[in-house]
């Protein structure tokens, strides 16, 4: 049996990881190898007992699979479709009853060698980025939660004929109505519009945790009610929509900055979306704006931490483990580039809202939410990422304030060509 090591060869260029995902390497052109290739010989006693008696079934299958790669490996860590099924096609051909009983009989091979790649480059990168490590606390925190410094005129009126006691009675209705597998999503807003500016007054005067408040107030588990309460404080329901088409606007600006970029793991980033393109044309909308949050993470990058506003972990990692150590308001995924399977917002060591089962521009939405949960929550911005924060709000609010403080995030303003009014 080959072992699984990863062996130095021609094909491939060594790049410095992007923080917060893996990275994928730039392929260099190499098409020689496949001609010559032969499948290993050697298996493990009971993987070659297996394929003496002409059966292939669970951790066997897995583990002549990992063979298979690692004799592939030798040569690219990146092999095309047809390399792929140039190698499916050797494994039937040498063990037949190891065919599909549907097409070609190569599929499920071609599917195996694929996954197994995809799992490799991403442990492979998540071991040489220094955000996929556990970052320990080294005496007191610097940063914990607290209120948003900004100037309030007043705050918003009880609606006419409600008063504090009929308020708390629309709390109760709402975490009942929570409660329930078949939600009344009409009467859940108009309870949250009620009990409006009753909620607001007590966030703003009396900060509480994230669990108090979402046991106060469920609905901000909803993203449709995170929507409007953000639109509500916004004073203008549409600007959140805006949000988004904003960011989608300025996805291509970014891109075609990481274009002129030479900064290697903004390069690498690049690389890694053309691959992700190729083998998943279809989901190009995803690509590209999970692709552009972590450009904007990368570019506007602080130096005094590794703080990230956006995390996807790798295989090793524990989503809950990442989830407890998130004080801010952070988003937090994991899957490959082209399906960040699971993604939401953490902050306080509780999921706040999750965007897992979002269609379409879930990457944009849940950036737009997660500056609006420092506002729903009164936080004051991460410290340590106010670069990014600054650039968003210039960007999607058009509140360019901070942003003319920052040196890094004018720079990149002005890179892409947009003028803070």
């Amino acid at each position: 049996m080959q072992p699984d090591v990863e062996l130095p060869g021609p094909t491939e260029i060594p790049q410095t990881p992007s923080p917060g995902f893996a990275i994928k390497e730039k392929r260099a052109a190499n098409i020689n190898w496949i001609k010559d290739y032969k499948l290993p010989e050697s298996f493990s006693p009971r993987v070659h007992k297996d394929l003496m008696d002409g059966k292939l079934s669970g951790n066997h299958r897995d583990e002549f699979t990992r063979d298979v790669v690692s004799s592939i490996k030798v040569h690219t860590m990146y092999p095309t479709a047809e390399e792929k099924q140039k190698v499916a096609s050797l494994i039937i051909q040498k063990y037949p009853f190891l065919a599909d009983s549907i097409g070609a009989g190569t599929g499920s091979w071609c599917k195996a060698i694929t996954n197994r790649f995809k799992n490799l480059r991403r442990k492979k990168a998540c071991g040489e980025t220094p955000a996929c490590k556990q970052i320990k606390p080294i005496g007191t925190p610097k940063s914990e939660p607290s209120t948003k410094k900004r100037k309030l005129v007043d705050f918003p009126h009880l609606p006419e004929g409600e008063t504090q006691e009929t308020c708390t009675e629309h709390k109760k209705v709402l975490v009942k109505e929570m409660a329930k597998s078949r939600r009344n999503l009409p009467l859940i807003r108009e309870l949250m519009e009620l009990t409006y500016s009753h909620h607001r007054h007590n966030f703003l005067k009396q900060p509480k945790t994230v669990v108090a408040i979402l046991e106060e107030y469920p609905a901000l588990h909803l993203i449709s009610e995170v929507k409007v309460e953000f639109g509500r404080i916004l004073g203008e329901a549409k600007l959140i929509r805006e949000m988004v088409n904003n960011f989608k606007s300025l996805e291509e600006s970014i891109i075609q900055y990481a274009s002129r970029c030479t900064k290697r793991s903004i390069k690498t980033l690049e690389n890694m979306m053309k691959g992700a393109l190729e083998e998943d044309p279809h989901k190009e909308s995803d690509i590209r704006s999970t692709v552009v949050a972590l450009m904007i993470q990368d570019i506007l990058k602080e130096k005094a931490g590794e703080l990230l506003f956006l995390k996807v972990c790798c295989d090793d990692e524990s989503i809950d483990e990442e989830t407890e150590k998130s004080t801010y308001p952070r988003l937090i995924g994991s899957g490959d580039l082209a399906n960040v399977e699971t993604l939401f917002i953490a902050a306080e060591g509780q999921r706040f809202l999750d965007f897992s089962n979002l269609g379409s521009d879930r990457i944009p939405t849940a950036v737009v939410l997660l500056v609006g949960t420092f506002y729903i929550l009164n936080m004051e911005y991460t410290p340590g990422i106010s670069n990014v924060y600054a650039f968003l709000e210039a960007t999607l609010l058009s509140r360019p304030q901070e942003a003319r403080k920052r040196i890094s995030v004018q720079k990149l303003l002005k890179e892409l060509d947009i003028t803070c009014k």
